[in-house]
């Protein structure tokens, strides 16, 4: 009976994960809000520390709003948005060194 509750015991800790998976840290830079970001959003792997916002198909002032607003929508306030996109990425890549990926969905 001893063996067989130590080798369940044994096959359970093989399978279990060792530790959880770090979330990946992710800047998005893009011109408004969409699906995309939601998705990233709403992922339990992925942590969102911003959005950044760029001229392209829409200047700069309406789809940093658009950002803002549909953060507003889906409950997602915390996250910072900002005009300023190579200054904000440059301050959170500086202090999340080799940590943080760069979603660049906008012009460059």
């Amino acid at each position: 009976m001893h063996r067989l509750i130590l080798a369940l015991v044994l096959l359970l800790a093989a399978f279990a994960p060792a530790h959880a998976a770090p979330k990946r840290q992710v800047i998005i830079d893009d011109e408004g809000f969409a699906l995309m970001h939601l998705m990233l959003l709403e992922d339990p792997l992925v942590e969102v520390l911003g959005i950044t916002s760029a001229s392209g198909n829409v200047w700069a002032n309406p789809a940093t709003a658009m950002a803002l607003r549909g953060l507003e929508l889906t409950g997602h306030e915390g996250v910072p948005v900002a005009e300023a996109a190579a200054e904000c990425m440059t301050r959170v890549v500086r202090a999340h060194p080799y940590e943080v990926t760069i979603m660049a969905c906008g012009p460059l």
